[in-house]
């Protein structure tokens, strides 16, 4: 403890929210990318084209069947990041798990009906 003008501070780390800081600025980051980063990281190569802007807006545009680019591994990065916070919430609450889980199953669900996988024969 240091006492500084009859003022008591603690010097001893917050352990108040449990969350990670690093999850939340990834997901945040991943996040800027899905909503429309790249749309803004494409249009500098309209402002100024340069080598380095033509390869940032080739990196914004997804590749075809063979290898990837940045912006292709963005959503895997997302829902890594998703699953990883779903395993780190199972010790904060079971309310919050559960709704959790019942989302992703109809994301899931939504997702395989949406691109007809059932459907194929």
């Amino acid at each position: 403890m240091s006492t500084t003008n009859d003022t008591t501070v603690a010097l001893v780390p917050r352990t108040v929210g449990t969350r990670l800081g690093s999850i939340d600025a990834l997901r945040g980051f991943t996040m800027l990318w899905i909503i429309g980063g790249g749309a803004v990281v494409q249009s500098l190569w309209h402002i100024h084209q340069t080598p380095v802007t033509e390869m940032l807006r080739l990196q914004m545009k997804h590749a075809g069947w063979q290898g990837f680019h940045f912006i292709d591994m963005i959503f895997p990065l997302f829902l890594f990041l998703v699953s990883g916070a779903t395993r780190h919430m199972r010790t904060i609450q079971p309310t919050v798990l559960a709704v959790t889980e019942l989302t992703l199953k109809w994301l899931a669900l939504w997702f395989l009906f949406r691109h007809r996988v059932f459907l194929k024969a």
